[in-house]
């Protein structure tokens, strides 16, 4: 996967658990549904909440009563400096809705990912390493969006319809390949029974 990713090759890996229920896949279906709709109170709660940016219950009602409502498009007055994180990534959302539609898919994904130190955050989880993995997997399925000329409203559309629901969206087994258009990375065992145009067989 990693190998993959430094070549920018669309990927997924198809292992046991479901890659769309994941903790930092959902959260960044949250993400990028603010993103797409800064007036969704909830995906913007979500997404200060969200352990991209962990944002207190405490410091979202003190910014409520200080500052105004939590929302992107609403520019906020004078902020207190230790509610500065809840005004600085309500500003992030504010300036990656309105480039959404003058970059990629996977430049705005990457953009909100860099902007908030995710990796550095992940690094510091006991799971870091598979979450980090899993947020390389879906750049990897927003670059393969943008190959197929799809909108950024369709990728949040499609991302959300599988976390919502799980039997949908699971990449076990493997989704057609052709559909998806990724290289699918899985076990012998989960490739057993199913057909693709081309298999690499890696460190047999």
């Amino acid at each position: 996967a990693a190998a993959l990713e430094a070549w920018r090759v669309p990927h997924a890996h198809l292992g046991a658990d479901s890659f769309f229920e994941r903790e930092t896949i959902v959260a960044m279906s949250a993400v990028l549904s603010a993103i797409e709709w800064p007036d969704d109170d909830l995906s913007v709660y979500a997404t200060l909440k969200s352990p991209f940016v962990g944002i207190t219950d405490a410091d979202l009602l003190a910014y409520r009563t200080a500052v105004g409502p939590l929302r992107p498009l609403v520019p906020a007055g004078d902020v207190p400096p230790e509610l500065a994180l809840v005004a600085s990534t309500l500003k992030l959302l504010r300036e990656l809705h309105a480039a959404r539609h003058q970059r990629s898919i996977e430049a705005s994904v990457r953009a909100f990912l860099e902007r908030t130190l995710a990796e550095v955050s992940l690094a510091l989880d006991e799971d870091g390493d598979a979450e980090a993995r899993a947020l390389g997997q879906l750049v990897s399925l927003a670059r393969a969006s943008d190959g197929r000329g799809e909108s950024f409203r369709d990728f949040v559309r499609w991302l959300a319809r599988r976390v919502d629901e799980p039997g949908l969206g699971s990449l076990d087994p493997a989704p057609d390949p052709e559909a998806v258009n990724v290289v699918s990375l899985l076990s012998v065992h989960k490739a057993k029974g199913l057909e693709f145009p081309v298999v690499i067989l890696a460190c047999p």
